[in-house]
This record gives C-alpha cells, structure tokens and sequence, in this order.
C-alpha cells in the first residue's frame, strides 16, 4: 500500500507541474499587435531575465510572461 501512495502522489505531483507550465505559457502572441512570441529567446535585461517580462520588437509594448500588458 505505501508503493500505490506513493505513485499516487508522483502522478498528482506531475500532472499539477502540467498544468502550470500550460498556464505560464499563456498566450504565444504580443498581446497589442500580435507578433508571435519566440519558444526560446535571449533577455536583453535584467528585467526580462528576472521576471520573464517580454517587450515586443513590432509595438514596443511591454507584457508578462502569462501575457498580461504592463506599465513601463
């Protein structure tokens, strides 16, 4: 019985990682101008580094890595 606890908690475990990586990733779109987001890219600031903040290259807009618009 403690193996089947285990591999319960594992599978909870696993499927609760899925589903926030599904949310962090959010919308893959500037959400002002719709320019695709890049997977995989270089931050060019501390800001972008530190929290995943993203400023578009078409709008200059500013947006979160869950795609939500920020103030400068």
């Amino acid at each position: 019985m403690d193996l089947t606890i285990r591999k319960a908690a594992i599978g909870i475990f696993i499927g609760f990682l899925a589903i926030l990586a599904e949310k962090a990733r959010a919308d893959r779109y500037c959400p002002k101008c719709n320019f695709p987001i890049p997977t995989f890219r270089l931050p060019r600031t501390f800001r972008e580094f530190f929290w995943g903040d993203w400023r578009c290259p078409e709008c200059s807009t500013w947006f979160s890595r869950t795609g939500r618009t920020l103030s400068e």
